[in-house]
């Protein structure tokens, strides 16, 4: 696994990719009425929460220095791609 600065700074990026993507998802969402609208506003939801977690999950790698261990890390990548499959799978709904 890359060192614990590089794996940092390249989830930093798909973080920032992910929320970009849960923004675009915002925006087109804002179209919808009646029940689309709920559905889409409770997904957003959903998504928005998973993004918190894997924000929570960054910070404690931060914390954790450079003491972090793998487990750890697998742990945000396992959350990040649950994030990243939940995106795909709302675009494909719209």
């Amino acid at each position: 696994m890359a060192s614990r600065d590089e794996y940092v700074a390249k989830a930093k990026q798909q973080l920032d990719k992910l929320n970009a993507e849960i923004d675009e998802l915002e925006a087109k969402a804002q179209n919808a009425q009646g029940k689309a609208e709920d559905a889409y506003q409770e997904r957003l939801t959903d998504l928005r929460g998973q993004y918190e977690q894997l924000q929570g999950k960054m910070d404690e790698i931060q914390e954790a220095g450079k003491d972090v261990g793998d487990e750890l890390m697998e742990e945000v990548e396992n959350v990040r791609k649950a994030l990243s499959d939940s995106i795909s799978y709302f675009k494909s709904q719209l």
